[in-house]
């Protein structure tokens, strides 16, 4: 969780309140926050970000606006006062919060709210596996049999539509099944793998690659 607050006591409280059960990550401004983010090799860790709106030299809302392009999956909040109507639409509409909270902060409904926005982060995330689960092969990664059947019929409505011609490659491999009988099923996943590897590689990259079941490839 990063915390980004200009004041020392407010910035102290937040502290307080997330240290025991979160890792934090601390800045005084949003432009110190910002710099943070960019030097991190892995930015992603950062699921949630806490930011209040009124500081030095970068607004809550310009900072959470710049986070976006960098980690887009990572929950925004913003701190901000009664008064601050338009930095609360602004937050909605630039910064993609997920809630603001008016200041003083409630450390009880803080708690809360963090815990609720972090099960929100961990929900999206494991939508996402599905989803991926359901279009792609899991050996390979590549795109699946389900997905490339979905995929031809609406390529070949688009062609009809628009009278162009597109190619379809299909690769079918002989006699793949006896490096299962001789070598076991680790060599041919690995086998698999370094094919559907080899194939991405040659292809062109306006090309999709598909592993369908058994030992067959396509390539659009």
């Amino acid at each position: 969780v990063m915390v980004v607050d200009d004041e020392p006591e407010n910035l102290r409280a937040l502290i307080s309140t997330l240290e025991d059960d979160y890792k934090l990550i601390t800045a005084t401004d949003g432009l110190e926050a910002l710099e943070l983010v960019k030097a991190m090799d892995d930015p992603s860790i950062i699921h949630l970000i806490i930011s209040d709106q009124r500081m030095p030299r970068m607004t809550g809302v310009e900072f959470l606006e710049e986070t976006i392009s960098i980690i887009p999956k990572t929950i925004r909040m913003i701190l901000t006062g009664f008064s601050d109507v338009d930095a609360i639409i602004s937050s909605i509409n630039q910064g993609q919060v997920y809630k603001f909270m008016t200041k003083p902060i409630d450390t009880k409904d803080l708690s809360i709210t963090v815990g609720l926005a972090l099960e929100r982060f961990e929900l999206e995330e494991n939508i996402q596996k599905l989803e991926q689960q359901l279009i792609r092969c899991p050996l390979t990664k590549l795109y699946n049999e389900n997905y490339f059947l979905d995929f031809l019929k609406i390529e070949a409505k688009k062609s009809l539509e628009n009278r162009q011609n597109g190619a379809l490659l299909l690769i079918e491999l002989d006699h793949i099944s006896d490096i299962n009988l001789n070598f076991g099923i680790k060599v041919l996943d690995d086998t698999t793998r370094g094919l559907a590897y080899v194939f991405e590689q040659l292809k062109g990259t306006q090309h999709l690659l598909f592993k369908l079941k058994g030992p067959s490839f396509a390539c659009y």
